[in-house]
């Protein structure tokens, strides 16, 4: 006792530590079985996913079948879009001088106006088939050939539309060509 009294601070040290050894030491078993668990858990989902690897893919086969004969039918089918759709693809896109373009602009923009007009449908002031920005300015050079394409397009789908007779045409929006 009288070490203890003569050396305060070492016996505090001392006792400190060992304190803090004992703290460390049940926040380390605890630390300890939590892991514990998570591995139980982990080695219980890794076995599970490991049987699930081991099972043959889907579809099984008494489906495959089935299945190849779905394919074939989507193959088909597509096919057949892509053969509806052949006639309206260009064979090739050309770029054309600006002028040209805005002259092929003008000629659409009038003959669907005409068309509207003969069918009675009352048409927009700003009407100009989409293409607005092009009404004050020319189109850049390198995109004449895909707006061509475009107008063409949008001429005959106005025409059609004007064979329909409706009575008035509100607007008409045609997403830019990112330039």
């Amino acid at each position: 006792m009288s070490w203890i009294k003569e050396n305060k601070f070492i016996a505090m040290l001392g006792g400190g530590t060992l304190l803090g050894a004992i703290v460390l030491y049940i926040v380390g078993a605890q630390g300890a079985k939590r892991y514990d668990e998570a591995k139980a858990k982990y080695d219980e989902a890794a076995s599970v996913a490991g049987g699930y690897e081991k099972l043959e893919l889907y579809p099984k086969r008494e489906n495959l079948d089935g299945k190849r004969k779905a394919l074939e039918e989507y193959r088909t089918s597509v096919d057949a879009i892509q053969e509806t759709f052949a006639p309206f693809r260009p064979a090739e896109i050309k770029n054309i001088s600006p002028q040209e373009f805005t002259n092929n602009l003008l000629a659409a923009n009038t003959e669907t106006r005409t068309a509207f007009e003969n069918a009675k449908t009352t048409v927009p002031e700003a009407y100009f088939l989409g293409f607005e920005n092009y009404r004050t300015s020319l189109a850049p050079e390198g995109n004449t050939g895909i707006l061509g394409y475009q107008v063409t397009a949008v001429k005959n789908l106005m025409l059609a539309l004007a064979q329909s007779a409706p009575t008035e045409l509100k607007n008409l929006h045609r997403p830019a060509l990112p330039e």
